[in-house]
């Protein structure tokens, strides 16, 4: 488990409830974002919630525009350099950092590496998770964990949130099911309710 620095996610460790970071307030963070390959750093994590280890192999041909939706293929390399099988996460283009990230990326040759400067030591790369912790305020797995549990505060099955987070089994998707301020109130009344 990382070492939490959010305020969001010491909350989840020390009150077992996380305060969620929703479309808008991502929005304002874009905004004060500085430069723009960090703004694109943090819509593809807060939009897919990727590990490091997926980003860093993220190539051009890996998204793909289609009609009003982009389409992410995430290829995890496992730690035997074997290859598991991709999974795809699809958006609609209606959110304009989605559109800013196709615009930035689509006249680029197949095989260049998306954030191929975190591949780099010396470059501001060579550590994903330091550089993500330093420019974007948050530890990689912050993105992770907020997308797949605001999946599952919408309504997202077991199986739908872990095909989303490529996931082979209920195990890996068990941390994110935790409850939001809202459900641990609505769960308390039932609590009550049920031992009347």
């Amino acid at each position: 488990m990382p070492k939490y620095t959010n305020p969001k996610m010491t909350s989840f460790k020390e009150k077992g409830f996380m305060e969620f970071e929703h479309y808008p307030l991502f929005h304002e963070r874009y905004e004060n974002i500085l430069t723009e390959r960090d703004k694109h750093l943090a819509t593809f994590l807060f939009f897919t919630g990727v590990s490091p280890r997926e980003l860093i192999e993220l190539q051009r041909r890996d998204v793909s525009r289609e009609g009003d939706k982009i389409k992410f293929r995430i290829t995890r390399i496992g730690k035997k350099t074997k290859e598991r099988q991709p999974r795809f996460i699809e958006w609609s283009i209606k959110y304009p950092e989605l559109i800013s990230f196709w615009e930035w990326l689509k006249n680029w040759p197949d095989d260049f590496y998306i954030f191929g400067w975190l591949r780099i030591q010396g470059s501001g790369g060579g550590n994903p998770r330091e550089y993500i912790r330093k420019h974007l305020g948050d530890c990689a797995y912050f993105f992770r964990h907020n997308i797949n549990s605001l999946l599952y505060l919408s309504g997202a099955t077991d199986q739908q949130v872990m095909e989303f987070k490529g996931a082979k089994s209920m195990w890996g998707v068990l941390p994110y099911r935790h409850l939001s301020q809202e459900s641990l109130r609505k769960r308390t009344k039932i609590q009550s309710k049920a031992i009347k």
